[in-house]
């Protein structure tokens, strides 16, 4: 074991929890020791000037105490059996490891943990296997002050908190003559800090930096960092303080004075009669922790009962509250009831009456009807009605018939005609049919002109709906009423405002007839555009008896939105909820009066329905907006589409913090008559639109900023961090609770699938996301897979170098989240797969989640954050990770990194295809890349790429390979076996071709052929793929184990492995790296003369050639195998390092750090 420089010096500190440890260990910077980087962030009302403890030092510590069942706060001492405990189980190197790799970059580093001080037993080994100057700092503090401290902060007794200090004095003083020992007071240094540092830096051996002790002396130093001072004889008076306690303090006292020394060898028979002291007691210190544990846990049940208890009782107290509130209901119902009852009884008088009168009006009509006088009246009615047909003959559509049927006469002579054909009694009824016959003759076909749809016109953005089939079914019941939420209380019912717009105030009689009876939650605010109108107004609303209303006069801009969003703003703050309703008559449209009635009914059309939308909102929290689903009649002929209105509302949905594409899904509530959560406004009303936004009204149609805001309202919902959902009108034979509400798909980040590359290619699918607003950045890696069965080759590679990145990222930000995002296969925490313990020292801080449900409806969506940086090797992979960026661009103002592995030339795996396209643009996109490509001659594919950021991953081998090879008997003659990688699954891989190959080997020298043994390694398949002459001779070995396939390495001369791509792939390599002749193919830059190693490569890849490789590569005088020569070849281990150090460096200098966000996204 190599041991470091003897210059390296390191510092330890020791002592006593709350003995001023973090103020010495601060003030050490002074005399130049470095204390590393990753420190433990400072704790208000604890330590609020910072710990300065190494994370990985108190972790390693901590653990170590957990492994030995001891806390911080144990009092018997460790014992020698518990450090070989700790030593076996590899605690030693992994202490080695960390000290080595502090002092690798910096001569003097310090540690600090008071925990140190309790497994100072264990770290003497540490120290004497590390071969470093080891130099102890004893911190020092009045046991009084140190005791007050831990009864303030823990809870302890004053008896087992002088205990506990006495305890690691102890610790610390033992052990001052194996190492050098200063000691340091924590008041000493408050009171005279310049003096002590300088003592301090004098005894490392180091100069006293004059600006670092300034900058500690004005930043760090406070009188606030002493709570309380006491002198040295006041522990004589304390009755908690043994003896043992004051005698030790006693000695403290008189180092500073110089009257004892700690390297006197009276001091040393002290503390070592102190230490014996301690271990005689260890018996009884045993049981009081074992005491003090069970009183610790016992308190947390306690504390759980007493939660329990204390939930109970609040829902104890939530049963009464309903029972009271069953009561005043059950007593309402009962007086209604008693209402109904009397009611009833009085309408059934007033039935029984009526009854009687119509009886009596009936026998009066009977004695009319048989009358004389009607009877001879008779005539003069048929002729009185006949008149007033007639009169209708006259009337514009009867002029109209004259004038087109040759003029009065003409229209004489013909009705003269149907009198002698017909008669007197159907003169009238066909010459009424003719004239309305002849006056629609000339109208079109009563075809909707819908404007509102019209995707042919010129210009129109046409846009993709979701379509029916992508709203999950939801019925709103407008006569059955569902329950109330629980503990809903009208009188205490969140406020629901009733907005109005009233452009045609004569349909205001029917609308307030349909709303009723407004409930104790609701309010009604009215706009119009003029004083007369609003008289109008108010008059109806004086005959329908409505209360409380406000109706207010608003320009006549944006139709119903404009007064709705800027004249009603302070009334929309006032509520939580908002009904959205206006006068409609839609002059494009010929059936506007149907659709308007359409919406009224849907929105607001009973009380019921009113009801049941409301308990919607209060029970499902995260819906923003409700909408009824489209009139049908408008998507009849055309589907939902932008109109001329996108690229306005592609403005509103950026202002708010979105982005929107043409292909960005579309539905809103057409009609703009819908629900809403104000706060799901917010979007909307923080553009601070006013009336110069909207323009003047024209009587336009569509292209105005109204018609825009209406197609944006659900993008907005979303961005404020609310879903929606669109219902249908009707009634349900469910039960009376209201279920969740089933959400439609997201909008945003949603794009349409574009004709059917997605659905031929759902890998490349996008992953959904929600937002997270966690500051903390994050390192994930985006892969198709961890089933085990499957976790080789290229996904084998992407792990491993993930762990190595985050490892040396970890290193500079011990803040850094980890997460594995599986986007292809099903995932479970099971043996089957890969989970958090495979990752090593990340188990703890990695997460492995499934993005494998991106189902249309409610996907299950994964938390993006602004310092998410992905990484990924699978081209579709590359594709999300690249939509991921898009949207943090959009959110946040800038992506991160994105990491992306390429292993091969992946677009040559589907040649001139669709996903040849869709893999060759991952390589161009304008996101923050960093292009880590497997091996140098990928590299020089892919320069007309130009890759701004790339780092190269040169050839290595796995380290037991590299083990196994030099290892080797070099002097060994090489067997007559012939390898060959066969995988006829992966066409690249040519199998085929080899196949065709030694066949013609086999027929054109069989004598030869018959002298070698062939193997085929790779996978297995079946031998009937093989032509007869082979099928005897391959002997199948499939996937072989690291063991098996470097002992056939070694022995066997010839390796055959083809790659039909730019990436040489590791067989060739690992072969020549072995001494075998190795038949291969160049590929376009990857020429293998350039190589090392004993190479026949093909450069026509036909089946000729290739045997013409094999019989060289047969025939060839290998030269003999040096296993040193292996030595050069670099290990995974140690590729993955440089590589991921390099990453790393990049990654730190451009995306991972704590700078605030350019952007804050608010949940």
């Amino acid at each position: 074991m190599d041991l470091l420089p003897i210059r390296s010096q390191l510092v330890v500190v020791l002592g006593m929890h709350r003995s001023g440890t973090s103020v010495i260990t601060r003030g050490l910077e002074v005399a130049g020791v470095h204390l590393g980087q990753a420190l433990m962030p400072e704790a208000e009302g604890n330590n609020a000037k910072g710990f300065w403890e190494d994370l990985e030092f108190v972790a390693l510590n901590e653990e170590m105490l957990q492994r030995i069942g001891r806390e911080w706060y144990s009092l018997a001492p460790v014992q020698r059996p518990e450090v070989d405990y700790l030593c076996d189980r590899g605690y030693l190197t992994r202490a080695l490891k960390l000290i080595r790799s502090r002092l690798a970059h910096h001569r003097s580093f310090a540690f600090k943990d008071p925990r140190t001080t309790k497994l100072l037993p264990f770290w003497e080994r540490v120290f004497d296997a590390a071969g470093v100057d080891v130099r102890f700092v004893l911190a020092l503090r009045n046991p009084m002050a140190v005791a007050e401290s831990l009864v303030n902060r823990d809870g302890f007794s004053p008896e087992m908190s002088y205990f506990l200090w006495a305890e690691h004095v102890v610790s610390g003083l033992s052990y001052r003559g194996r190492w050098p020992t200063i000691a340091v007071n924590y008041d000493v240094v408050l009171e005279h800090p310049e003096q002590e540092l300088r003592r301090l830096a004098k005894w490392l051996g180091h100069d006293f930096d004059v600006e670092a002790f300034t900058e500690y002396q004005q930043k760090f130093l406070d009188e606030d960092l002493r709570h309380s001072v006491f002198s040295g004889t006041d522990i004589y008076v304390d009755d908690a303080a043994s003896e043992l306690v004051r005698d030790i303090q006693l000695f403290l006292e008189k180092l500073p004075s110089g009257q004892t020394s700690l390297d006197d060898p009276a001091s040393a028979e002290q503390v070592e009669a102190w230490r014996h002291e301690l271990e005689r007691l260890q018996p009884l210190l045993k049981w009081v922790d074992r005491t003090l544990n069970e009183r610790i846990q016992s308190q947390s049940r306690l504390a759980e009962v007493e939660s329990d208890l204390q939930q109970l009782n609040e829902a104890f107290g939530a049963k009464e509250q309903e029972v009271r509130l069953l009561d005043v209901e059950r007593t309402k119902s009962q007086e209604a009831l008693s209402s109904a009852k009397t009611l009833i009884e009085e309408l059934q008088k007033n039935i029984e009456v009526r009854d009687h009168q119509i009886m009596h009006l009936r026998v009066a009509l009977d004695g009319i009807r048989r009358s004389t006088s009607w009877r001879l009246t008779a005539p003069f009615r048929f002729i009185l009605g006949r008149l007033k047909s007639i009169k209708r003959l006259g009337s514009l559509p009867g002029l109209k018939f004259i004038a087109r049927h040759g003029g009065l006469l003409s229209v004489l002579r013909k009705g003269w005609g149907i009198y002698r054909r017909e008669g007197l009694s159907k003169f009238f009824v066909v010459s009424r049919a003719r004239i309305v016959a002849s006056n629609n003759a000339d109208k079109p076909v009563d075809k909707e002109s819908f404007q509102l749809f019209d995707s042919m016109a010129p210009g129109v953005i046409k846009g993709v709906g979701l379509g029916a089939d992508v709203h999950p079914p939801l019925i709103m019941p407008s006569r059955k009423v569902f329950d109330a939420p629980a503990h809903f209380s009208e009188d205490k019912a969140p406020t629901v405002g009733i907005f109005i717009h009233a452009y045609y105030p004569e349909q205001m009689d029917q609308l307030l007839a349909m709303i009723g009876r407004l409930f104790l939650w609701e309010r009604l605010v009215i706009t119009t555009d003029s004083e007369t109108k609003k008289e109008r107004i108010e008059k109806t609303l004086s005959e329908h008896r409505v209360g409380s209303h406000v109706v207010k006069v608003a320009p006549n801009i944006g139709r119903d939105l404009g007064p709705r969003f800027l004249s009603c703003r302070d009334e929309l703050s006032e509520c939580e909820f908002a009904v959205f309703l206006h006068t409609k008559r839609s002059p494009h449209l010929s059936s506007g009066e149907t659709w308007r009635n359409y919406l009224w009914e849907s929105v607001i059309g009973t009380p019921a329905l009113r009801r049941n939308i409301y308990y919607a909102f209060l029970r499902n929290e995260n819906i923003g907006m409700l909408a009824p689903h489209h009139w049908p009649q408008l998507t009849a002929h055309q589907p939902v589409n932008w109109g001329y209105n996108f690229d306005r509302a592609q403005q509103l949905v950026r202002h708010a913090g979105g982005e929107l594409l043409a292909s960005t899904r579309l539905d809103f509530p057409s009609g703009s008559m819908f629900w809403a959560r104000t706060a799901a406004l917010k979007p909307l009303l923080d553009q601070n639109l006013d009336a110069n936004d909207f323009g003047p009204e024209d009587g336009q149609v569509d292209g105005t900023l109204a018609h825009a805001i209406e197609r944006t309202l659900f993008y907005l919902c979303e961005l404020s961090g609310y879903r929606w959902a669109k219902y249908s009108v009707g009634e349900t034979g469910a039960g009376r609770e209201l279920p969740v509400i089933p959400v439609t798909l997201s909008l945003l980040f949603n794009e349409v699938e574009l004709g059917s590359s997605q659905q031929r290619h759902p890998e490349s699918s996008r992953i959904p996301f929600s937002l997270d607003s966690t500051r903390r950045p994050r390192i994930n890696l985006l892969i198709p897979t961890l089933r085990k069965a499957q976790v080789y080759g290229g996904i084998k590679t992407a792990v491993t170098l993930f762990c190595s990145v985050c490892e040396e990222v970890r290193r500079k930000n011990p803040e850094l989240d980890m997460r594995v995002i599986v986007t292809d296969d099903e995932y479970r925490d099971s043996a089957e797969f890969l989970v958090a313990s495979d990752f090593g020292a990340f188990q703890g801080v990695l997460d492995i989640v499934s993005a494998t449900d991106r189902s249309q409806f409610d996907p299950v969506r994964t938390p993006l954050r602004q310092g998410d940086v992905f990484m990924a090797s699978a081209w579709w992979n590359a594709r999300q990770a690249q939509a991921l960026q898009q949207a943090q661009r959009v959110l946040f103002g800038k992506e991160a990194e994105f990491l992306y592995l390429v292993q091969d030339f992946e677009p040559g795996f589907y040649p001139w295809s669709t996903k040849s396209g869709m893999a060759e643009a991952t390589y161009d996109s304008d996101y923050a890349t960093i292009h880590i490509v497997n091996d140098g001659f990928l590299v020089d594919h892919f320069v007309d790429h130009g890759f701004e950021k790339t780092v190269s991953v040169d050839f290595s081998l796995n380290d037991s390979l590299k083990a196994a090879f030099k290892e080797a008997d070099g002097n060994a003659e090489r067997e007559k076996v012939l390898i060959f990688y066969g995988r006829p699954t992966v066409e690249r891989n040519c199998f085929e071709l080899i196949v065709d190959a030694l066949t013609h080997w086999a027929l054109e020298k069989p004598n030869q052929f018959s002298e070698w043994e062939i193997y085929s390694a790779g996978e297995s398949y079946d031998l009937a793929l093989l032509p007869t002459i082979l099928q005897g001779k391959i002997k199948l070995l499939g996937k072989m184990s690291l063991e098996d396939y470097a002992r056939t390495l070694t022995t066997a001369k010839v390796g055959v492995s083809l790659m039909q791509s730019p990436h040489p792939s590791y067989p060739p390599q690992e072969m020549a790296a072995a001494g075998m002749a190795v038949v291969t193919n160049d590929w376009g830059s990857k020429k293998w003369e350039t190589r090392k190693g004993c190479y026949f490569p093909v450069r026509r890849l036909v089946a000729e050639d290739v045997a013409a490789a094999i019989l060289q590569a047969v025939e060839a005088d290998l030269l003999p195998f040096n296993p040193e020569d292996v030595s050069t070849i670099l290990s995974q281990t140690e590729v993955n390092l440089h590589v991921a150090r390099r990453v790393a460096a990049l990654l730190v200098d451009t995306t991972i750090s704590s700078d605030t966000p350019k952007r804050d996204v608010t949940l």
